[in-house]
């Protein structure tokens, strides 16, 4: 079990401990200490940091229209894609870099057969929600981030806008009173706009409000 947590309380924010690295929306650390309280509603006037504006009636139930929660397998010839749509940010790496294999818009939208699996296993691994993941036919699913770093990074700013998720790196431990586990639990995404229909899980809601 790792000292580095991530704690969703109900209807409220989260609460942080043990954490080496904070770091805003535009690049910058950011001052930490050993518990932190993070806003996920979107309406603290203290971002990241909670000022109490959940009190007002955020509400974190799922919605009944999300996208569910499932894998979608995509099977190349050398490589095999998985995706899950309903914990995807929509940092939109996979469409801009590889868009002959990620072809948005088409409900088939993977073709792991129109790259080299190398180029493939990048663009996964730099999937900040861990959504995309791949693997082979000798080994189990992998689902790897791009840094083992144990860090809290807000989504850059330039790209989602001023409430953009938490992007989580490393060992740090995610608890839910539910018990629902994160898709990787070396890297996932976290709501901060407080209008995922996937909570506490980003889905990309937030470029809407951008």
């Amino acid at each position: 079990m790792s000292d580095k947590t991530i704690k969703v309380s109900k209807n409220g924010p989260l609460i942080v401990k043990n954490i080496d690295n904070l770091i805003d929306g535009n690049g910058n650390s950011l001052e930490i200490s050993d518990t932190m309280v993070l806003c996920r509603c979107g309406k603290s006037k203290m971002k990241p940091f909670c000022d109490g504006s959940h009190n007002e009636g955020f509400d974190d139930k799922k919605a009944e229209n999300r996208c569910r929660d499932s894998v979608d397998v995509y099977k190349g010839e050398r490589i095999t894609v998985y995706d899950n749509r309903g914990v995807c940010s929509h940092h939109r790496y996979c469409v801009e870099k590889l868009p002959f294999v990620f072809r948005r818009g088409e409900r088939k939208w993977i073709h792991p057969n129109e790259a080299e699996p190398d180029e493939i296993i990048k663009i996964c691994e730099m999937c900040p929600s861990g959504a995309l993941s791949y693997g082979f036919e000798d080994q189990k699913r992998i689902n790897r981030g791009v840094s083992e770093e144990d860090k809290i990074t807000i989504a850059e700013e330039k790209i989602h806008g001023e409430n953009g998720p938490y992007e989580v790196n490393g060992a740090i431990e995610l608890n839910i009173d539910d018990g629902e586990m994160p898709e990787s639990e070396k890297h996932y995404t976290l709501c901060r706009c407080g209008k995922s229909k996937n909570k506490p899980f980003c889905d990309g809601t937030h470029l809407k409000h951008k």
